[in-house]
């Protein structure tokens, strides 16, 4: 991924050179890029655009924790928290957190 994305950075590199440089094998890079994406990868991609839709939904205030209510009650998606925690992590989200009221 990290020579993909060099790729588009460095454009006179050639992917060779990029491989040489990542220490990985051609053969390797392309057989990776020729990988179907997995079930599991699909599930993640769907469940981000849903968490997505629900933190924009409640305006950055849910966190995790109440995130993964919502995916269970409302939407019937059984999913656990720490993976809830690690694709919000991936998308940069994070609850807004209050100020203690005195």
């Amino acid at each position: 991924q990290a020579i993909k994305e060099a790729r588009s950075a460095f454009s006179g590199l050639t992917i060779v050179q990029l491989c040489a440089i990542a220490k990985v094998s051609v053969s390797g890079y392309y057989r990776w890029t020729k990988m179907p994406i997995t079930t599991h990868q699909q599930a993640n991609e769907e469940l981000q655009k849903l968490i997505k839709q629900i933190y924009d939904q409640y305006n950055g205030r849910y966190g995790y924790r109440r995130i993964t209510m919502v995916l269970r009650r409302e939407h019937d998606r059984r999913v656990n928290l720490k993976r809830v925690l690690r694709l919000m992590r991936h998308l940069d989200l994070q609850a807004i957190i209050r100020r203690p009221r005195r």
